[in-house]
């Protein structure tokens, strides 16, 4: 994939979130809880750089599995400038995981403070949120495929492009699906420690 593939699928999760935040902020106004949006920034920024970092492993993911399991042999994929393209695919994904991670790991530790009670409920569930809305849209339509492909090998039906199409879903596919039990948990924890405040009072 290049910049000018990928560049619009981070606009659009961006735009996506921002959709989400202000649906969010409509409907609940004001928490039960009482608590305001004092990380927002910091949430939306750990949304766009985990958007980068989920392109950028899974992305390195697919290169290694189209390189060296899913290949087809042929004498071009052996040649110099083959080897190049694998090994500048290979630089590209693991700078963008070096420089980005950090970002996203400074901002993800800004929305976990040490007091419980200063943590920003209401910022985490939008971002919870966005992250199980965009995670579920590639695993709808990954899993679909993968299980076509696997009905298709056992029916022993060929197809031209199936060991490229499957390396590029396996891995968007399966760390997509990381993500969206990661954040499903956190946005029903608090979702069901607001139903019990609620409750309470």
């Amino acid at each position: 994939m290049s910049i000018s593939t990928t560049l619009p699928i981070l606009v659009g999760m961006l735009i996506l979130a921002i959709i989400v935040w202000i649906f969010y902020s409509i409907i609940k106004r004001k928490d039960s809880d009482g608590s305001n949006s004092t990380h927002a920034y910091f949430y939306l920024v750990s949304f766009v750089t985990l958007g980068i970092l989920f392109w950028a492993v899974s992305d390195l993911f697919r290169i290694f599995l189209g390189q060296y399991v899913f290949d087809n042999i042929d004498s071009y994929k052996y040649s110099t400038t083959a080897t190049n393209t694998f090994l500048r695919g290979v630089v590209a994904r693991l700078v963008t995981i070096l420089v980005t991670f950090p970002i996203w790991g400074f901002h993800w530790i800004k929305t976990n403070p040490v007091n419980p009670e200063e943590l920003d409920k209401r910022s985490r569930r939008s971002y919870s949120l966005s992250v199980v809305i965009v995670s579920m849209v590639f695993t709808l339509a990954g899993w679909p495929y993968l299980i076509y492909v696997l009905v298709s090998g056992f029916l022993e039906i060929e197809s031209k492009y199936l060991s490229k199409t499957l390396s590029i879903f396996l891995p968007y596919t399966i760390l997509a699906t990381i993500l969206w039990i990661i954040h499903f948990r956190i946005w029903r924890k608090l979702s069901e420690k607001n139903n019990l405040l609620m409750k309470d009072r």
